[in-house]
């Protein structure tokens, strides 16, 4: 069965698409848009919502196993940008063309990035992570209030992080 939850961080709520324990989406709302009126504020998506709550409070980055997310939906390729992505630290930033030969793809940056577009797990895989080569933010597909937000969190709770 399909649980719609909101999660509300101190940046703005987040929705839990989960269904058998698995997260099949997760949702990062900007203020001035999504509907919310499906997404039930109640205290259930056990894992995620500890994982949320640990990474907010600073008390260290999310680690879930793979295998509660719904990567089946994904094609190969963004399963490995993903899977590879995970494996970036809590406030350690990296550019496409990096994330591109971590993969084994050193020419496919722009893959990289039309892979991140569309990544369905905002914050669990930590797309707001990967920046432009040349020090810009590059994109996020929950808009760019949200990444500078992420990004600030991790750099100001860094130091923090067990």
């Amino acid at each position: 069965m399909r649980e719609f939850n909101l999660y509300t961080s101190p940046y703005g709520d987040i929705g839990l698409d989960t269904s058998g324990g698995v997260l099949q989406r997760s949702v990062l709302f900007r203020e001035d848009c999504g509907n919310r009126s499906s997404w039930k504020g109640v205290p259930a998506c056990g894992p995620f919502r500890r994982q949320l709550d640990a990474y907010f409070n600073a008390w260290r980055t999310i680690l879930l196993p793979p295998r509660i997310l719904a990567l089946d939906k994904c094609s190969p390729f963004e399963k490995i940008v993903y899977l590879e992505l995970i494996s970036t630290e809590f406030g350690e930033i990296t550019s496409y063309g990096e994330l591109a030969r971590r993969c084994g793809a050193p020419r496919a940056a722009r893959a990289v990035g039309n892979a991140l577009a569309a990544n369905p797990f905002p914050i669990f895989v930590p797309c707001h992570r990967v920046v432009l080569a040349c020090g810009g933010k590059g994109g996020f597909s929950a808009g760019l209030r949200w990444k500078s937000m992420l990004l600030k969190h991790e750099s100001q709770a860094g130091s923090g992080m067990q």
